[in-house]
C-alpha cells in the first residue's frame, strides 16, 4: 500500500496476473490538520447587581477563562476585542430586572454588537409587567470579525434596567471561509 497526496483519487492496480492477482493500493492521505493550533476562548462575568442605561454596554467585572490571544477583555469593561479575523461564537446569559419605581410595562432589549452594529440573532427582548420580576435572558450567535481590533459588546438598547449574574463567552470557531 502506498499513501497518495491529499485530494488525489484512490487507485487499485494488479501487479500480478489474472489468475494470481497482487493488488497495489494507493490511498490518499487526509488534509493536514491545524499544526500549532490552540483553543481560542474568553469568558467574562459579573455577579453584583448593576444598573445600565440606553446605548451603554453591560460591564463584565472579571474574566474566568482565557485561552489564546484571539480575544481580549479588561476587567470592569464592556468591551471585548477580537485580535484575529475569523468566525466566532458568542454565548450570553444573565438576569435582568426593572429599576426602582419603574414605569410599567417596561421593555428591555439587549443586542450583541460588532463594531457598533447589532448582529442578527444576537438579541433578547423582555417586557416587564411587574416591578418585582426578574427575567433570565440568553442568546447564542455566530459572528464574523474581518479585522484585528474588532469591538464586541452586549448593549442595552431600550430603557434603564438592573442586571446581575451575567456572563459572555466568545469562542473562535475558525478562519473565514473563502467559498
Amino acid at each position: 500500500m502506498t499513501t497518495g497526496d491529499p485530494g488525489t483519487s484512490a487507485q487499485v492496480t494488479n501487479s500480478g496476473t489474472s489468475s494470481s492477482a497482487i493488488f497495489d493500493f494507493v490511498i490518499p492521505r487526509g488534509q493536514d490538520g491545524c499544526t500549532g493550533c490552540s483553543v481560542q476562548v474568553l469568558s467574562a462575568y459579573s455577579t453584583p447587581s448593576q444598573t445600565t442605561t440606553v446605548n451603554n454596554p453591560l460591564i463584565f467585572d472579571r474574566n474566568s477563562t482565557a485561552y489564546g490571544t484571539a480575544i481580549t477583555h479588561a476587567n470592569n469593561s464592556g468591551q471585548f476585542l477580537i485580535q484575529e479575523p475569523g468566525v466566532y461564537m458568542a454565548l450570553f446569559h444573565g438576569s435582568i430586572a426593572p429599576p426602582n419605581k419603574p414605569t410599567l410595562p417596561l421593555t428591555v432589549l439587549l443586542n450583541l454588537t460588532v463594531n457598533n452594529v447589532a448582529i442578527n440573532g444576537g438579541a433578547v427582548l423582555h417586557v416587564f409587567h411587574n416591578a418585582g420580576e426578574v427575567a433570565p435572558v440568553s442568546f447564542a450567535v455566530p459572528f464574523t470579525a474581518t479585522a484585528a481590533g474588532t469591538v464586541v459588546r452586549v448593549m442595552a438598547q431600550q430603557n434603564t434596567f438592573l442586571y446581575s449574574g451575567i456572563a459572555l463567552t466568545i469562542y473562535k470557531l475558525g478562519e473565514i471561509p473563502t467559498v
